[in-house]
């Protein structure tokens, strides 16, 4: 909170800071730094381009002869001036408001610069005349405005200048010898006043007016934003203080639940005893049923026979069905079957890696069509025998819960050896129809 209250007075005193710097610009320091138009005169009729910055005329004046008249000013990129009048040995006016000559047989032309609102540019203003006396005096009014080329060909323009800050420069030279008004100095000098009028206020431009008085209501702002953030702050810090109290000062716990008698394990009620004998008497019972009656074969008792030929890699044939006169082996899955282990052995090793490595035995023939219908006898009897391993794990996965059920039916009577061997083949028979 104090890190807050620091930073919001650190930005007020900014701003303040800022207008009393802009405020002592506008009003004190502009004044030092508002240009002076210089007033001049040359020998003959020259151009805008001519005998530039040249600030005193040493020279005599005769009557008849052409001389030009110069009034010009720099810093254009920020100042302007137009000639509000111009009097000629304090008779004859020769510019009037806004710059506008009045031609006859003294003044013949007037010259303005143009395009002089770039840093480093003048602006110059020429009037050609021919001398009526051997005395030139001539008492300018000029004002001086803080703009950028607001008053460029006034005269033609005639531009309202009422919005800018505007400075009154007189202008009082004589020719030969020296101004006629020694307290104003004839070519640069001092500061420049402000212009006291209808659109200034105690000599403060409207713009510093509207400056501050913008300040003013940012700084009302920032401290109305200060203190509501405070109060907010303090607020929500005792609400938490009072959350704290509460919870410290909250009504007691409940007493605790008294735990239940626990009952010891070797004594049992009179229900539990009961529904234990029944469970022994059921096991008993299926255990019985299990073993008096035979088990229920995988298949039918008819001797089914599965041939495994076994063929030898390396021995070429020269027959198709050469491969028919080698010894077949029968695999009887009744009642009563042979096994020849040694060879079983040596088969279930060569599939076990077959299946491993996902190949297939690859036999040689006479020809390539030998060879295509050899192959193809072997992947038809590998996948013969997968679909047969399939279909006998899924008879066992029926089997299975065929026992399961039957363990869980209680049978008025027994079932004969036929009724089982019956649903034994109803299931085969659903399970090869799936």
């Amino acid at each position: 909170m104090v890190s807050m209250t620091h930073g919001l007075l650190f930005c007020i005193s900014i701003l303040l800071v800022q207008f009393g710097d802009v405020f002592a610009f506008g009003y004190y320091g502009e004044q030092g730094t508002v240009p002076r138009p210089i007033m001049t005169l040359h020998s003959g009729h020259i151009g805008l381009s001519d005998q530039l910055m040249i600030t005193e005329y040493s020279g005599t004046v005769q009557t008849g002869q052409p001389y030009t008249l110069d009034i010009y000013m720099g810093n254009t990129d920020r100042y302007d001036y137009v000639i509000e009048r111009c009097l000629y040995n304090t008779r004859s006016a020769f510019l009037d408001n806004y710059g506008c000559l009045r031609r006859d047989n003294v003044f013949l032309q007037k010259w303005e610069t143009s395009d002089y609102t770039i840093p480093g540019a003048l602006k110059r203003t020429l009037v050609h005349f021919v001398a009526a006396e051997p005395i030139v005096n001539f008492d300018c009014q000029i004002k001086v405005i803080e703009c950028c080329g607001c008053a460029e060909a006034s005269c033609e323009r005639q531009p309202p200048l009422t919005y800018y800050p505007v400075y009154p420069v007189p202008l009082v030279c004589t020719w030969p010898g020296t101004m006629q008004q020694p307290g104003t100095p004839i070519g640069g000098g001092s500061a420049v006043g402000f212009y006291r009028g209808n659109n200034f206020w105690g000599g403060i431009p409207w713009w510093l007016w509207l400056l501050l008085l913008i300040l003013l209501i940012l700084a009302i702002l920032l401290c109305c934003c200060g203190i509501c953030f405070l109060l907010a702050r303090r607020n929500k810090k005792k609400k938490n203080t009072t959350m704290l109290v509460k919870t410290a000062t909250g009504p007691p716990p409940p007493p605790p639940i008294a735990p239940k008698p626990k009952m010891e394990a070797t004594v049992q009620t009179v229900p539990e005893t009961r529904q234990a004998s029944q469970q022994v008497n059921l096991d008993t019972s299926i255990r019985r049923q299990t073993t008096h009656h035979a088990e229920i074969p995988l298949t039918d008792t008819k001797p089914r026979q599965v041939i495994h030929t076994i063929y030898d890699e390396d021995l070429v044939l020269d027959d198709h069905h050469h491969g028919a006169s080698q010894p077949d082996h029968y695999i009887n899955f009744g009642a009563d079957f042979e096994h020849d282990y040694e060879h079983q052995h040596q088969h279930q090793h060569r599939e076990r890696d077959y299946h491993k490595y996902g190949a297939v035995p690859v036999h040689r023939g006479n020809s390539l069509q030998q060879q295509y219908e050899l192959q193809s006898e072997i992947e038809s009897r590998l996948r013969r025998d997968q679909e047969r391993q399939n279909l006998e794990h899924r008879i066992e996965s029926h089997l299975a819960e065929h026992r399961e059920r039957r363990e869980l039916r209680h049978y008025e009577v027994e079932p004969t050896v036929e009724t089982l061997r019956e649903e034994t083949i109803h299931t085969m028979r659903q399970t090869s129809a799936i």
